[in-house]
């Protein structure tokens, strides 16, 4: 998945430690992604699901030494 903040700060950082730079392409787990999606925060993201499978690795938890989306 991929987030796009729209503005209108420069950047915004959640509380995961995600950075999101205004327009740019960030790219986020399936949890995270599902949170963008909905108030407060979809007025200020854009989310792009991948088209067909999504990458074990972008699963948050689907390893114990990964951090979410890192």
């Amino acid at each position: 998945h991929v987030a796009l903040y729209r503005g209108p700060f420069k950047a915004v950082l959640d509380a995961e430690g995600h950075l999101f730079p205004k327009g740019e392409a960030v790219e986020v787990c399936i949890d995270t992604a599902e949170r963008l999606k909905q108030p407060p925060y979809s007025d200020r993201f854009i989310v792009i699901d991948p088209p067909g499978n999504i990458a074990k690795d972008l699963v948050c938890g689907s390893d114990k030494d990964k951090k979410c989306c890192g």
